[in-house]
């Protein structure tokens, strides 16, 4: 079990993406997490195919916003059926919001006093106001 595996809510897990995402071209993480009770799964991903290779403009060279957080009720495999959530600076921030998503998640959704959707308008009311 690594760090990351460590620091998750309870029922969450991350799935192996060695396979999933073989194919991309972008050398940056795609990390994939589902809560092993509901299915519910999210994704962290490079916001652009090219991001991080270089021309940006942060301090190492990376754009803002270069990863989105994606949530979707049947997991975390296809990004097309998800739910964007935020945007993110980098994998790490976008780890932390994961986490905070679970999170909220395990205590709304969990004990019956809300589901998904209402958690994903928050977040889109948060975003707003932002």
């Amino acid at each position: 079990m690594d760090m990351a595996e460590r620091a998750l809510p309870t029922g969450w897990q991350e799935l192996d993406d060695a396979d999933h995402d073989a194919t991309r071209y972008n050398p940056q993480p795609v990390s994939r997490f589902e809560h092993a009770e509901t299915g519910v799964g999210i994704r962290l991903s490079p916001a652009e195919p090219s991001t991080g290779t270089g021309g940006g403009t942060g301090p190492n060279g990376e754009s803002e916003n270069e990863y989105q957080v994606s949530v979707g009720a049947d997991g975390a495999g296809d990004p097309g059926e998800m739910d964007g959530l935020a945007d993110a600076s980098d994998h790490a921030d976008a780890l932390g919001t994961a986490r905070e998503f679970m999170e909220r998640y395990n205590g709304h959704c969990l004990n019956g006093e809300g589901d998904l959707d209402d958690i994903l308008a928050e977040y889109e009311e948060s975003e707003q106001r932002a």
